[in-house]
């Protein structure tokens, strides 16, 4: 009976998983100042919202009662219209579309 030995050398893996730490590291700043930035402003309350959109680790909080409204886009309910003609599609679908542009764009940054 012979015994097969094989070495895997995680040596390159060990570098590539570094620079997904970067990644991510560096894309959720990023996500987070895109949603802020896309967040409405109305005149009555100046900015309430984006004053109030925070994020720790992946998560971004929207901490004011009424994000749903404005992260669920313009729309007409039974009440009439909702939510904010400065961002008619919300925030987070808008933000998500531009997750790989900005993974892209970090990607061939640190492959250099």
């Amino acid at each position: 009976m012979a015994n097969i030995n094989y070495k895997v050398d995680f040596s390159k893996l060990d570098k590539k998983f570094d620079k997904l730490k970067t990644l991510e590291r560096e894309l959720m700043p990023q996500v987070f100042d895109e949603f802020v930035a896309i967040t409405p402003i109305a005149e009555k309350n100046g900015g309430n919202a984006r004053r109030n959109t925070t994020y720790n680790g992946n998560v971004i909080a929207a901490m004011y009662p009424y994000a749903t409204v404005l992260d669920d886009g313009r729309h007409l309910t039974e009440r009439g219209m909702r939510g904010s003609l400065q961002a008619p599609e919300g925030m987070t679908k808008p933000t998500i579309e531009k997750i790989p542009q900005m993974a892209k764009d970090i990607v061939k940054r640190l492959g250099k």
